[in-house]
């Protein structure tokens, strides 16, 4: 930082009294403006005397102390900052996302001095600092620096970013916009179609396997009955076999009479009672035949000329 002074001769003649003011005392421009101080005395007759010092087209080797000298006068001092803005800009333009979702923007500055304050601006509104983050470094006495913004996709507005310096009546900015498209409920709907579509065939193909399963069931267990229901019939069946095939005890021999049992139980239980009865009938057949010359049948008939007849009555 370099210093300014200068030097005001005045003389005693004059009858100037006081002590100098030097105004005004700092002074922040930007680089290449022009800066005026005003230093004034006053006289004992109540005249003021002001004089005008003028720097223009000031650098940042101006920043410093501005100082000056009246004779024999304590000497005032001012000080001078100089400033620089650099360039801001919102990298990638205008963004748009689908209703939702979020877009971040990115701001870089370039060539500030000092650091400059980013600040951001969204549809009108200033976003909170705690929103946003930005960092920023120094190259050749100069600050560059990024700031990022996350914003979430309602609707439709316009994003700022801002830079600025004390020296700046008015922050430096650049603007672009977000665009907010709606959903597209064409895919949504297809893609719930598709999965009620997929989850129907599930349930179809699961609804006929589980039915030719009964079936298959059913199917089974009426063989088996069946099954169980002959064998049951085959035993049954045995059984009347046996009894079918049991010797008939009332059954006699002709010509025998002795060792026939009269009553018996049967397989039921009850009492089974065989009657025999013969008669002894002339065969009038046979005498017939004789007396035609059959000789042979009479033989067989016996001797006696009588057949024979068996009634037998069970009860």
């Amino acid at each position: 930082m370099a210093s300014v002074f200068f030097t005001l001769l005045l003389l005693y003649a004059t009858g100037v009294s006081g002590v100098p003011q030097l105004e005004p005392l700092n002074v922040t421009v930007l680089r290449g403006s022009e800066v005026r101080f005003n230093i004034s005395l006053s006289e004992e007759c109540a005249d003021i005397y002001c004089w005008e010092f003028i720097i223009r087209d000031v650098w940042r080797n101006d920043s410093g102390d501005v100082s000056c000298g009246v004779q024999e006068k304590p000497t005032q001092t001012a000080q001078l900052f100089v400033q620089e803005s650099g360039t801001v800009r919102i990298v990638g333009g205008n963004m748009t996302v689908a209703q939702g979702h979020q877009a971040i923007f990115r701001c870089e500055t370039s060539g500030w001095f000092p650091k400059p304050t980013v600040s951001w601006v969204v549809d009108g509104v200033v976003v909170d600092q705690n929103s946003y983050n930005s960092s920023s470094e120094a190259l050749d006495g100069l600050y560059n620096s990024i700031s990022l913004l996350t914003v979430r996709g309602v609707n439709s507005v316009q994003v700022k970013c801002l830079a600025s310096v004390s020296a700046l009546t008015t922050p430096l900015s650049s603007s672009f916009y977000l665009v907010v498209e709606p959903h597209d409920w064409t895919v949504l709907i297809a893609v719930v179609c598709s999965i009620g579509g997929f989850a129907l065939l599930v349930l179809l193909i699961f609804g006929i396997v589980f039915c030719c399963k009964r079936r298959k069931e059913a199917k089974s267990s009426y063989q088996k009955e069946m099954g169980r229901t002959g064998s049951q019939i085959q035993m049954s069946g045995g059984a009347v076999g046996q009894r079918q095939g049991k010797e008939n005890p009332a059954y006699v021999i002709d010509g025998q009479t002795t060792g026939v049992t009269h009553s018996e139980f049967n397989d039921s239980g009850y009492i089974q009672t065989n009657y025999t009865k013969h008669f002894e009938i002339p065969d009038l057949v046979n005498g017939n035949q004789a007396a035609n010359g059959h000789a042979s049948a009479y033989n067989i008939l016996g001797g006696t000329g009588v057949r024979k007849h068996r009634h037998v009555t069970i009860v």
